[in-house]
């Protein structure tokens, strides 16, 4: 099966009301390579992804990263550290990335005089936060197998409201050692885990590619429940 992989913009839908009235300067989108670590030069600049595939991570005292967050195109990195000022956390492009790079206004203006785009960034962290807050919990009371397919359906599904896959497959540039920084289990229990869903006919990872053949059954194994209610996100 041919690898496909998310075009610039794909699926994002621009509001050009919010636009006419931003005051955000907008610079030309920045690229990177795969494998490239991301930085951000200023505390009051934010980046939104337009195309690729990236990892945000954090590092342990020992020095292993930690995967906190796989970001597709139109989540926004920096946004943690612009309201939070969190320093502590890095990302690296997994594939080819291109970003818009947002800056120009500091919080408190942006509430006062950008409501939308505040409502909408405010958005996008509460629904990070609420990803995040369902992992840990599945990390506390849930199997290494059913977290597996668990976050299988769920990038599946976040990369499915991107459009550009069917109904069965979709683009998946994460490696086992990805998996296993992600879900904190070992590489070694990723390559069985995923052996087995390959052998029991539910799902298999052939290249770059996940393919879901047992939608069904998977949920059943993992408890998944697909979030219909979420906000769809800006394009900036």
């Amino acid at each position: 099966m041919a690898e496909q992989e998310p075009t610039p913009r794909q699926g994002l839908r621009a509001d050009h009301r919010l636009r006419n009235r931003m005051d955000l300067h907008r610079l030309d989108p920045d690229l990177y390579p795969p494998q490239r670590k991301i930085m951000k030069s200023q505390p009051i600049i934010s980046n939104q992804t337009l195309s690729g595939w990236a990892l945000r991570y954090r590092l342990t005292t020992c020095g292993e990263r930690q995967i906190v967050e796989v970001l597709l195109p139109g989540n926004i990195i920096g946004l943690q550290s612009l309201l939070l000022g969190l320093q502590n956390e890095g990302v690296s492009s997994l594939t080819r990335v291109s970003l818009c790079v947002l800056g120009g206004v500091a919080v408190g203006e942006l509430f006062a005089h950008q409501p939308g785009l505040a409502r909408g960034l405010v958005n996008s962290l509460l629904q990070d936060q609420n990803r995040a807050d369902r992992q840990m919990t599945l990390d506390a009371k849930t199997s290494s197998a059913s977290r597996l397919d668990h976050f299988l359906l769920e990038i599946f599904d976040r990369a499915g409201a991107l459009g550009g896959q069917n109904q069965r497959w979709c683009h998946f540039p994460l490696q086992r050692g990805d998996l296993s920084d992600n879900l904190g289990i070992s590489p070694t229990h990723v390559s069985r885990s995923t052996s087995e869903l390959s052998k029991l006919g539910l799902a298999t990872i052939p290249g770059n590619t996940l393919e879901i053949i047992d939608r069904q059954a998977l949920v059943r194994f993992s408890g998944y429940q697909r979030k219909h209610a979420e906000v769809e996100r800006l394009l900036l």
